[in-house]
């Protein structure tokens, strides 16, 4: 087999040149008449193409259909069978195992083909990936699509039960401060109450201190008993509108009496005393009326028991 060196196109002479282009020009109006300028080039661009050699992935037979048919079978007798196998199946492919390139249009018809079959494959090829790759693309996007819808219910749900919370939370937290409220004024009102019903409270405790048999006029409780009763009798008098204002009125008026004659039988006996201590230091001399004068003013009765009762004792 004859080396891609040794493969050339056919010799053709100028006179044979001269002919075709001339052919060219045949026609009685051509579409594109050849100037001498252009038959010129024609000819400068048969001499290049002597001397260039043919493609090395051109195909043998191709060579063959732009030579002639007796090149063509001299070729054809020495392509090895691997070769004449290739070339068997790439017609297939192309669906030319029945067709013959014998013309260089036939061959660019052919060349063209075969490029787009090529890009097709090659286009298919990426295609595929490119697909297989869209596909899990889609498929991971869908998923998030997915868990983003399933997060935006869940936030929805939570953003009503937090708004269903904070409402309640809301409506509580008014009747708690009513609450409180209503409490800070219930503890005032009970205070109030308390400190009302400290004087009435206080008859029970001043009552069993009088009837009680061991009190003493000389007793340290003695005196602030007497400014307690002094200050419920006064309470009392200046809240007339009580509804057992009599009650109590008289209640405490009657303790008052009870400490006057305490205060008063202890004065009588501290004055007997005194005359009886008297009588046996000074026996002859007669008996003196004592009494006793008092030039002060007092604004209440216990203030006199007081008074009484501290200057008894001196």
């Amino acid at each position: 087999m004859a080396s891609p060196a040794e493969q050339r196109l056919p010799e053709l002479t100028d006179q044979e040149t001269r002919e075709k282009v001339s052919h060219w020009d045949r026609r009685a109006d051509p579409t594109a008449p050849l100037t001498d300028t252009q038959t010129e080039s024609v000819l400068e661009i048969r001499a290049a193409a002597e001397a260039a050699l043919l493609p090395a992935e051109l195909p043998i037979e191709d060579i063959c259909s732009l030579t002639s048919r007796s090149l063509r079978s001299a070729f054809t007798a020495t392509l090895p069978e691997s070769t004449e196998e290739v070339l068997l199946q790439g017609f297939q492919t192309l669906e030319l195992e029945n067709h013959r390139i014998q013309t260089a249009q036939q061959f660019f018809s052919w060349f063209s083909k075969l490029q787009v079959q090529m890009d097709q494959d090659e286009a298919s090829k990426y295609r595929c990936v490119t697909r297989d790759a869209l596909q899990g693309y889609q498929e991971q996007c869908d998923a998030i699509l997915s868990d983003v819808n399933a997060a935006l219910e869940h936030l929805q749900s939570l953003q009503k039960q937090y708004l269903f919370v904070s409402t309640k939370t809301g409506t509580l937290h008014e009747a708690c401060e009513q609450l409180l409220k209503e409490q800070s004024e219930l503890v005032d009102l009970a205070e109030s109450i308390q400190e009302k019903l400290s004087y009435f409270n206080a008859l029970e405790n001043i009552n069993s201190k009088l009837n009680s048999p061991t009190l003493s006029v000389n007793s340290e409780g003695f005196i602030p008993m007497l400014s307690k009763l002094d200050e419920c009798v006064e309470y009392v008098l200046s809240h007339p509108h009580f509804k057992d204002y009599p009650v109590y009125l008289t209640k405490f008026k009657q303790c008052l009496s009870k400490a006057m004659l305490l205060i008063k039988s202890h004065t009588v006996s501290t004055l007997q005393n005194l005359t009886a201590q008297l009588s046996k230091r000074v026996p002859a001399a007669p008996k003196v009326q004592v009494s006793l004068v008092c030039k002060h003013s007092f604004d209440t009765r216990s203030d006199c028991l007081i008074w009484l009762f501290h200057n008894s004792t001196k």
